[in-house]
């Protein structure tokens, strides 16, 4: 059985070499949207700061959820943009200790990014598919995914050169078919193993 063809987005974000996957809590259940995002946002700016970086050149995404046993709010998101060499357990620690104490978050896990447990299809659970259970817990307001404008560049330069590479196999196709080679060929279907 052919597994399911990725989600277009699935597949962009997994392209990423992400650093860090993030669970974000929040200290009041009362806080507005907008304040949350705030929050999350002061933390990957201080980051930046922290390791020498610009909050413009930081790749990150967001998304909420509500969960499933207290039915609270919390963000889950991938972090990337930082020095290779900040990708270790201390910038971990360091992360949970200003969400908490220094963005007045509430409860932070942080673990460093593994691609084998695809924390990018966990971040897009209810886009990457469909499934009720996962769906439900997102609301209207929760179902977008915020990407940092880092993020938003790099996806956009992605994209530009996926066009360019289906672009020139598109030519190889059309001169494969032009060529005497494909007329001759018994089979009648042109040799795109190469491609």
């Amino acid at each position: 059985m052919r597994p399911a063809p990725l989600h277009p987005d699935l597949w962009l974000l997994k392209q990423i070499r992400w650093q860090f996957f993030l669970t974000l809590t929040f200290a009041s259940d009362r806080l507005a949207e907008p304040i949350r995002h705030r929050k999350a946002r002061a933390l990957f700016n201080k980051a930046a700061d922290r390791f020498g970086n610009s909050p413009r050149r930081l790749v990150w995404c967001l998304r909420g959820e509500h969960g499933e046993a207290t039915g609270r709010r919390h963000f889950h998101a991938l972090l990337d943009g930082l020095p290779d060499n900040a990708r270790h357990s201390q910038t971990c620690f360091w992360l949970m200790h200003t969400w908490e104490k220094v963005c007045h978050g509430g409860h932070a896990r942080v673990r460093l990014y593994e691609p084998g447990l695809d924390g990018v299809g966990y971040v897009l659970k209810d886009l990457a598919g469909p499934d009720a259970y996962e769906s439900a817990k997102f609301d209207s307001r929760s179902a977008n995914l915020t990407l940092s404008e880092g993020l938003q560049r790099v996806l956009a330069a992605l994209s530009r050169s996926g066009d360019r590479r289906l672009a020139q196999q598109q030519r190889r196709l059309v001169r494969l078919a032009d060529s005497e080679e494909f007329a001759t060929a018994g089979s009648g279907a042109p040799d795109v193993s190469g491609l």
